[in-house]
Parts: C-alpha cells; structure tokens; sequence
C-alpha cells in the first residue's frame, strides 16, 4: 500500500517544513504491521569544489523513518530523529488509528510511586544482597511550576507534605549498601529525562530497584504504549 501526500502526515511534513511529498509503505508482519516512511529531509547546506574555486549547494536529503505496530501487545514502536518529529508521529497515528491525537502516550520505564509509601519502600530483605538502602535526596515540582529539593533532614516527611499539595517527585538520589563492596552504590532516577543514572548496572542493584518498583517491568518499556 503507498499513500502519497498522506493526510495522515500531512502535519508532521509542514512542522518539519519539509517537501511536499512523503511516501508511506505499510508491509504485514507476523506480529503486526510496519510502516516505512519515506520523506525529504531539512534542508542541508554542503561545500562543492570545482574549477575556479569553492562553493556551497543547498539540498534536501531523503529519510526513512520506521514506525511498527505489535499486534499482541497493542503497542507502537517508532524509529524516528528528534523528538519533536516523535511528537507529531505519535499525534498523527494516533488520531488516524485509535481516533485522537492523545491516544498514544510515552510509555515509562521508571517511577518514583514507590516513595509515596514512606520508608518503608526502602526495606531489604534479609541475607538479601542489599543490606540497606537509603533516600539521599528529592527534587519535586509544586503546581505553580517551582521546584524544590530535600536533601537534608526528614526527607521523606517533606516529600510526604510536597505530595499532599499537589506536587509531583521528578528526581531521587538513592544510597544502597551492597554486600562485598565497602563503597555505597549511589542511583540517580530522573523522570523527565526517563533516565538512570549511578551504580545501575550492578546485578544487584539492579534487581533491588526492580522488586522495589523504581524500575517497571520490561513489558512497559516499549517506545510508545496504547492509552
């Protein structure tokens, strides 16, 4: 199937201001469907040499960008560069596939809910490979958009009376004691950059942060989840 001047990408083409072509080729997989999308690139600026001397050209390049549905799981994929043109895939197949622009939302791979519960989140099972675990600090954004951060004191109390009001936690530092290593292994989780950073790729750790529930299970880790 070729769709040419779709409607369906008519908007991610004028954000872009890319040409005014784009081809799209839906090819049936055993587990879904794939869409290759072929368009004109930004306009890209390149020097020439010839005789006489240099020059430059202006041209518009082609891409191919990928964006897979998996029919067992519901959930999209998309294989794009930058998020803004992310953005407008996810808007367009949204609306044309499940009737709103808002149907497709980013899925997570990380959270902080587990620390609404207090310290008991912090708990290590024992003989478990981690001994203890402690919240070195939070970061969290108060309705009006301003941001505090706790690093001192009853971290967890201030966390407890920000999250009444209203606010949400973005950041946390966390301090683990692994057994065998005299050094603590220190994790950073940002929810606005979906990143973690710190001692992560210790097995152990690892395995702590995903029983604990700051990292969610590989099933709702894909690029973009059905809402």
């Amino acid at each position: 199937m070729n769709i040419h001047r779709s409607q369906m990408l008519s908007s991610v083409r004028h954000y872009c201001e890319r040409a005014s072509w784009c081809c799209v080729r839906a090819i049936p997989t055993p587990h879904g469907i794939s869409f290759i999308v072929r368009h004109a690139d930004v306009l890209n600026r390149m020097g020439v040499v010839e005789e006489g001397g240099a020059t430059q050209t202006i041209f518009r390049p082609e891409r191919l960008d990928l964006v897979h549905y998996r029919r067992e799981s519901r959930r999209w994929l998309i294989s794009t560069r930058g998020n803004a043109l992310m953005a407008q895939y996810q808007r367009e197949f949204g609306r044309t596939f499940h009737g709103s622009p808002g149907a497709l939302s980013p899925a997570r791979r990380f959270s902080l809910d587990p620390l609404a519960a207090g310290i008991g989140c912090m708990h290590c099972p024992a003989g478990g490979a981690i001994s203890y675990a402690v919240l070195k600090s939070v970061k969290v954004e108060n309705p009006d958009g301003q941001r505090l951060t706790a690093q001192h004191g009853n971290i967890f109390g201030f966390l407890n009376a920000a999250l009444s009001a209203g606010a949400r936690s973005y950041e946390a530092t966390l301090a683990l004691k692994v057994s065998g290593r005299r050094a603590h292994a220190v994790v950073k989780i940002n929810l606005d950059k979906e990143s973690l950073q710190g001692a992560a790729d210790i097995p152990a750790v690892e395995a702590w942060l995903e029983s604990a529930g700051f990292i969610l299970p590989s099933e709702h880790q894909e690029l973009l989840a059905s809402a």
